[in-house]
């Protein structure tokens, strides 16, 4: 029901299975990923919540209430889901590609880059990790990397990246260094 797009429906549907069985963990995470795409983050935790309660080492639900959270702005929390989640599973890419995301959002950004080099040590080819890994190192003034991580960015993915770097206010002290406008133009003009 969910994946036609009525997901109203398929969250009364999940409303009435759980009032026949509680603890049917698979209608607690179907309703708190219909909840996720109306964008109803905070019934979606509570949710994910409810699974918890059940089964607190489900290292997917962990991960899921993170995001829910980093929807809602409460980076601290969604930090705290993503390091439990790590704990229980610690070969999950996205979880330390999202965790070096909050981290960075709470201007932690040399923690958010120990998270993306995880991330990466996974999954090398994982084109956001090394743009936003660029952002952290030119937020920190280190312009050398800054340049080596978004020329990787760049090498994988130019046509999203470029113009994200062109105007990504990350990169504004690099705005000026002629070793960022120089890879810019060749990735821009090599699309």
């Amino acid at each position: 029901m969910a994946s036609l797009g009525g997901h109203e429906e398929a969250i009364a549907s999940y409303e009435r299975a759980l009032g026949l069985e509680a603890g049917d963990i698979a209608v607690w995470s179907n309703r708190g990923a219909s909840l996720e795409r109306l964008g109803d983050y905070a019934e979606a935790i509570a949710s994910y919540d409810q699974i918890l309660g059940l089964q607190p080492k489900d290292a997917s639900t962990w991960y899921r209430r993170g995001c829910a959270l980093m929807q809602l702005q409460r980076g601290q929390e969604a930090l705290a889901s993503f390091d439990q989640a790590l704990a229980l599973d610690p070969h999950r890419v996205n979880t330390w590609y999202r965790r070096g995301h909050v981290l960075a959002h709470l201007n932690q950004h040399s923690a958010a880059i120990d998270s993306y080099d995880q991330a990466l040590q996974l999954q090398p080819a994982l084109a956001g990790a090394w743009y936003n890994r660029a952002c952290c190192y030119a937020l920190q003034g280190n312009a050398e990397q800054a340049i080596i991580d978004l020329q990787e960015a760049l090498n994988l993915d130019a046509q999203q990246y470029c113009p994200l770097a062109q105007a990504d206010s990350d990169f504004g002290r690099l705005r000026n260094d002629p070793r960022f406008q120089a890879i810019l133009q060749a990735k821009d003009s090599a699309s």
